[in-house]
């Protein structure tokens, strides 16, 4: 669940002291990811801190509850890193941040990851998740992270089997001509490709490119 023994130990005890309230949340999640804790567990998390049903607890019971519930699932579907933050310029469709980029006159920054892909995850965890370059991009860009191994059926009238994968795959070829995972794309308000950045784990290099 956690990483070396040493920094497990450490990290739950933060999180046996740290009470399970709002206040909390960027602290815990803090150390959360400094112990390479799935995303998908973020969320779920958070999900429970909305609930205000353990308001008597601490952030290690809460999380190890979930955890005998087995209500904690590597590949939760519809969890992505950028909704973990409360805000307007997260979207969740590619529909949805093409209007609020035009809405908002921002460009929009699109992540195309895959539940699988252990690459994107170290991007999520080594770039994304990085207090600095978040506060950049919800600032900078409309967000959006789409899988592309997602396998919600979609609706549509012509093919009941086509998942939202599927689609995405589409998009990212429409895009850019080719698929490929992970890889940030920079678009305008109208969808047009300004910049591409494949797999990098180095935080210079992603600063000097989204400047």
């Amino acid at each position: 669940m956690f990483g070396p023994l040493k920094t497990e130990i450490l990290a739950k005890e933060k999180l046996s002291r740290l009470n399970f309230t709002v206040e909390n949340w960027d602290v815990a999640q803090r150390i959360f990811l400094s112990i390479n804790t799935h995303l998908s567990h973020l969320k779920l998390l958070k999900v429970e801190l909305e609930k205000k049903e353990n308001a008597n607890r601490n952030y290690l019971e809460v999380f190890q509850k979930l955890h005998s519930k087995k209500e904690i699932s590597v590949y939760e579907s519809g969890v992505n890193v950028f909704s973990l933050h409360d805000n307007s310029n997260v979207c969740s469709t590619y529909e949805e941040a093409l209007n609020q980029a035009k809405i908002r006159n921002k460009s929009i920054l699109l992540f195309f990851s895959g539940y699988t892909c252990v690459n994107a995850k170290r991007m999520e965890n080594d770039l994304f998740c990085n207090a600095e370059i978040s506060e950049c991009l919800l600032e900078k860009f409309i967000l959006l992270e789409l899988y592309t191994d997602d396998m919600r059926l979609e609706s549509d009238e012509t093919d009941s089997t086509i998942t939202r994968g599927k689609r995405n795959s589409e998009l990212e070829l429409d895009l850019l001509g080719f698929n490929r995972q992970p890889i940030v794309v920079i678009l305008t308000q109208n969808g047009e490709v300004e910049n591409s950045l494949g797999y990098t784990q180095k935080k210079d290099a992603f600063w000097d490119w989204i400047k």
